[in-house]
């Protein structure tokens, strides 16, 4: 422990715990990250305890959850008077580190952490964000991530190569879960993994007919997507909103008429206040629908498109003369890539574009807990996109670009046609 401590502080990789020899409790090598920070967060270790680390938020259950506070150790002046009281507890053990040691350690670690997880992003689970521009993008149909994997190490004349593949299969790889998976009938996912290459390709085609030859053919098409939003104001059961306010204004004009009518001496006042009573509850069951459809289209408000800003956009000068398109670019103006698998005998990938000009992670916006299957067929219908062109990329193109600009060997069996669909977010 006092090695983990010594190393962290001199700014030596944890790795050499493995290559010292270094043991853990149980006699192994099975040094890990996580292991070493839960060693390194510890303040047992310097004496101190950390008070109400969890609360209990069911007292029947008896569940716990984490509070997530940090040590505040104590202020104290020149003089060593107490300045400001921390909130750690000293406790009656002989401690393994000293406290300069353990704070050095703990401001060593903290630095650390903000470069590389996902904690300054929002969230407050320790996940870590892809390297990987395409790992950070791409989502498979049945909304998993597609997580990328080494199919071949790097050698002194080769690059590495990967493939993505949907976090479900990855997570049943095992044939015990996947045995599992079958016998309940319960298989997600069985698209095929994607090779890097194929990524590379698509990327090139879809920055090239964006940014180059399709400008005028992606506004116009915002365009009329933008049109349509603004006509739609139809109902869920098909009717329309303006045909309501008319019946609601002829129901108002015949409520008047009735009024009068029962001014008179002969009119029966049992009539009037029935046929009232019936025309104040359609009337009532008339608003409720309108105020009902504009609740939900208040809530499920379409995003307006700024197509100025979106016309200076598509000005930008992007690279296409390598075999791929930079990382900053895609983190720059894809929102997120969708792999529909095979269909009907093509590779189906859905690019959903940003061209707002903000530079986000959406990692964590499209993160899932479990599989959801109403989320997932609307990953597969077109009509949940604002789709703006479709292009078809053939297998002597695939063939063409994956041996004389990715420089890789072109196995058939693996390649299909690609079919691409470019959508606005």
């Amino acid at each position: 422990m006092i090695i983990a401590f010594v190393l962290i502080c001199s700014s030596i990789s944890n790795m050499n715990l493995i290559e010292n020899n270094m043991r853990t409790y149980k006699g192994d090598l099975r040094w890990t990250p996580s292991k070493v920070i839960r060693i390194l967060a510890n303040t047992k270790y310097m004496g101190y305890q950390l008070p109400e680390k969890s609360k209990v938020i069911d007292t029947v259950r008896k569940k716990k959850v984490l509070t997530h506070i940090e040590p505040v150790k104590d202020v104290l002046d020149a003089n060593g008077n107490l300045i400001e009281k921390g909130n750690l507890v000293r406790i009656s053990c002989e401690p393994i580190v000293s406290e300069e040691t353990w704070w050095k350690a703990y401001d060593r670690r903290m630095s650390r952490s903000s470069k590389g997880s996902e904690n300054i992003k929002g969230r407050k689970s320790g996940l870590r964000v892809s390297a990987d521009a395409l790992g950070r993008k791409a989502y498979c149909s049945c909304g998993y991530c597609l997580s990328r994997q080494y199919t071949h190490t790097a050698t002194e004349t080769k690059s590495a190569t990967y493939r993505y593949k949907c976090r479900w299969q990855v997570d049943h790889a095992s044939k015990y879960t996947i045995e599992a998976a079958l016998k309940e009938n319960n298989v997600v996912c069985d698209n095929p993994a994607v090779s890097d290459v194929k990524l590379w390709l698509c990327e090139k085609q879809v920055f090239s007919y964006v940014f180059k030859n399709g400008k005028s053919a992606v506004l116009h098409a915002l365009e009329i997507i933008e049109h349509c939003k603004q006509e739609e104001e139809v109902l869920e059961d098909g009717t329309s909103l303006q045909t309501l306010k008319s019946r609601r204004d002829e129901l108002k004009k015949k409520r008047k008429k009735l009024l009068a009518l029962s001014l008179e001496d002969d009119y029966d006042m049992n009539d009037y206040k029935e046929l009232k009573a019936e025309i104040d509850d359609e009337i009532a069951t008339i608003d409720d629908s309108i105020a009902h459809f504009e609740i939900e289209k208040a809530k499920q408000q379409k995003k307006v498109f700024n197509i100025e800003d979106i016309r200076q956009r598509l000005n930008t000068i992007i690279n296409l003369r390598e075999y791929k398109v930079s990382d900053e670019v895609i983190d720059m103006f894809v929102e997120r890539i969708i792999y529909r698998g095979v269909v009907d005998g093509n590779d189906e990938f859905v690019w959903v574009m940003n061209l707002s000009g903000e530079c986000t992670d959406t990692s964590a916006k499209y993160k899932i807990r479990g599989y959801d299957k109403d989320y997932a067929d609307s990953l597969k219908s077109d009509k949940n996109f604002n789709i703006v062109a479709r292009m078809l990329i053939p297998m002597e193109e695939c063939k063409r670009f994956c041996q004389e600009e990715a420089g890789r060997r072109f196995k058939k069996k693996y390649w299909n046609p690609i079919t691409i669909k470019i959508a606005i977010a």
